[in-house]
């Protein structure tokens, strides 16, 4: 059991930005939500991440009841919203027959950044009539990629961040 979760997790890790979007686009190609939600920073990495960047003038008594109470609320409200959109993206790119395989994604320059500092969106082209945008949000943590907001869309038109 401790090999296959081992194996699991060095699966789910992705050192670069092109893994994480392979990644990313077969989970959604071949309808796998679980490897989907594999591509979210996991639950102890996002609880560190989130006590490291509260925001200046948070009181340590503060930070550990905020801390607290997503780590009692993660899986119903942060991999709920995780798989809530891979479900409405999935079944987009099902009924519409969207191709995802082998897309080139790049990151996109921000005006301000959108889903907090250190978040990094990502874009690329589609080929088909009528969506022609994939947009997702990432954020390297600790030397692997993740996804960083429950915001992975295909679009008609371009976005601007």
């Amino acid at each position: 059991v401790g090999l296959m979760l081992c194996s699991m997790l060095c699966q789910a890790q992705s050192t670069t930005t092109e893994a994480l979007s392979e990644k990313l686009c077969a989970s959604i190609d071949k309808n796998n939500s679980e490897s989907f939600l594999n591509l979210v920073l996991p639950k102890d990495q996002f609880l560190s991440l989130m006590k490291e960047s509260a925001p200046e003038g948070v009181t340590e008594e503060m930070k550990t009841g905020m801390i607290k109470r997503m780590d009692a609320n993660y899986d119903q409200e942060i991999v709920e919203a995780y798989r809530m959109n891979f479900t409405m993206v999935q079944m987009l790119a099902d009924m519409h027959s969207i191709g995802l395989e082998g897309l080139k994604f790049e990151e996109v320059e921000q005006k301000e950044p959108t889903a907090g500092p250190g978040v990094s969106v990502f874009h690329a082209a589609i080929d088909h009539e009528q969506f022609k945008h994939m947009y997702y949000f990432a954020r390297n943590y600790k030397g692997n990629w993740y996804l960083a907001a429950p915001i992975v869309q295909i679009s008609e038109k371009e976005q601007s961040f």
